[in-house]
């Protein structure tokens, strides 16, 4: 098998999808765009968005020590072997990067911190993440929605959850852009709302979300943001200022994993390393730490 810095093939798709599937949790995203794009074909964009490394030379079976791509909004999503592994690479990323549009590279921290090493661009900024996984199934009493104090929301409505589509994203808006702005963007900015709209109701139409609703107004969100082989990742998950600290996002999230553990999948997500009521939210509910997580802005 030829060694080096080659593209998506379909002699390497096999290999490829088995090394996604040895350390899936580490990148489901990148999985779940290696799954969509499927087979390389003739076209040739997969052949320059999909970058395999080949470490060994002489041998039948690729020894690969890393996968890239880019998506057509600019993340470099990435799988890599240790730093060691891929340093002989350097040279041929930072050639094939030089002259891709890229806004972001998402991944584990320390190799995020490599490739960010080989690109010479200034930063904007950077997040770091506790990438955490589901450690045992919730009991099924976490899905519980708490009962809220008449005095302080004027009139009592019963909580409760249900599935979200396509068709609710202009009634979850208001969640969205929340998380948008809180989450997301740099401290100052805000989203813009036709633009968030559209890539909300997308997002809807290929993901499972769901909503807890006080009567008619949704308070909380929590679902996939994508899906792979084996894990679903989950991400968006934003409760109204109002309802927070009634353990209302705890219920929310173990009713999803519940129901990604029936359909056989594993779940995994990333989290602020300072967001300290999240953590906790997701201890409850059944979550342990990983690795770290690293977002780079540029």
């Amino acid at each position: 098998m030829t060694s080096g810095f080659l593209p998506l093939s379909s002699d390497l798709y096999p290999q490829c999808k088995a090394y996604l599937a040895s350390r899936e949790y580490c990148c489901v995203a990148l999985t779940a765009a290696f799954l969509e794009a499927g087979q390389p074909d003739k076209s040739g964009w997969q052949r320059s968005s999909f970058i395999v490394l080949v470490a060994a030379q002489g041998t039948a079976t690729p020894d690969i020590a890393g996968i890239l791509h880019v998506t057509p909004g600019g993340t470099l999503l990435h799988l890599l072997d240790s730093p060691a592994r891929v340093e002989p690479f350097r040279s041929q990323i930072a050639q094939w990067l030089a002259n891709r549009t890229l806004h972001c590279i998402l991944g584990t921290a320390t190799e995020t911190r490599f490739l960010e090493s080989v690109i010479p661009r200034p930063l904007e900024r950077t997040v770091d993440y506790e990438l955490m996984t589901l450690g045992a199934e919730p009991a099924e009493e976490m899905e519980k929605l708490p009962m809220l104090p008449e005095s302080v929301f004027r009139k009592r409505e019963h909580l409760h959850i249900r599935r979200i589509h396509p068709g609710d994203a202009e009634l979850l808006l208001p969640l969205q852009l929340g998380y948008e702005e809180e989450e997301v963007l740099a401290p100052g900015k805000t989203p813009d709302k036709n633009q968030c709209l559209l890539t909300f109701r997308a997002a809807l139409s290929r993901q499972e979300v769901y909503a807890v609703f006080h009567g008619k107004t949704p308070v909380c969100k929590a679902g996939t943001n994508a899906r792979g082989l084996y894990w679903d990742q989950l991400g968006g998950i934003y409760t109204a200022p109002g309802f927070r600290s009634k353990g209302i996002a705890s219920a929310l999230v173990a009713h999803v994993v519940r129901r990604r553990i029936r359909q056989g999948r594993k779940t995994v997500l990333f989290v602020k390393t300072g967001n300290f009521s999240a953590k906790s939210v997701y201890g409850k509910v059944g979550f342990i730490r990983q690795n770290d997580f690293r977002i780079v802005y540029f």
